[in-house]
């Protein structure tokens, strides 16, 4: 309990840390990513089997004329065509700090270090089958570009290390660390 307090503490203080003066454009966004909604149906037109749902919503504050927080909501939806009773569901939210070394602010190449969790749930009809818990921590790439409407397009990508558990229907366990992605996508959205 103290940590997760401490935790909560520690990003109430990023998020209300004063903007620089010397930081310009605006200092916080909102976005969502189009890329990976837009794969969906291409991956089912090309054999996938399950239908899925995704959505992924990114917030950013400038802390600093070089450093931007960041944290990301994820949630997957997920069917399989032949069998609607066989589904899952996925969430998997992410939080970073990213700096931009060529420009103040929300734009440009950046780099950042992230801290991620994963739950995913597979159903079949009303009982769980298997579910999986993941915590990571790992490095983000990504180049933003500003746009003068107010607008902002992030390319990003992540890996992350991480630990990973998971439990079947009867209970038992399979632990392991694995090497995955934490996050990746075209986050498209607005500044204010």
């Amino acid at each position: 309990m103290k940590k997760g307090n401490m935790i909560l503490v520690f990003l109430l203080a990023l998020w209300l840390w004063p903007l620089s003066s010397h930081a310009q454009g605006p200092g916080k966004a909102i976005s969502v990513d189009v890329f990976l909604p837009l794969m969906s149906p291409v991956s089912f037109l090309y054999g996938e089997t399950m239908y899925f749902v995704p959505l992924n919503i990114k917030y950013q504050q400038v802390i600093a004329d070089h450093l931007v927080l960041m944290l990301k909501g994820g949630l997957n939806y997920s069917w399989d065509k032949r069998n609607t009773s066989d589904r899952s569901v996925d969430v998997y939210p992410l939080a970073g700090v990213d700096w931009h070394p060529f420009h103040a602010g929300l734009e440009g190449f950046y780099a950042g270090l992230s801290g991620f969790f994963n739950y995913s749930a597979h159903y079949y009809n009303t009982r769980v089958d298997y579910r999986n818990y993941r915590t990571a921590l790992g490095c983000t790439l990504g180049w933003q570009f500003l746009l003068r409407s107010g607008i902002i397009i992030d390319l990003t990508f992540g890996l992350g290390y991480g630990y990973n558990v998971d439990v079947d229907s009867k209970g038992a366990k399979k632990t392991g660390y694995s090497v995955d992605e934490t996050i990746a996508g075209v986050f498209v959205g607005f500044c204010f």
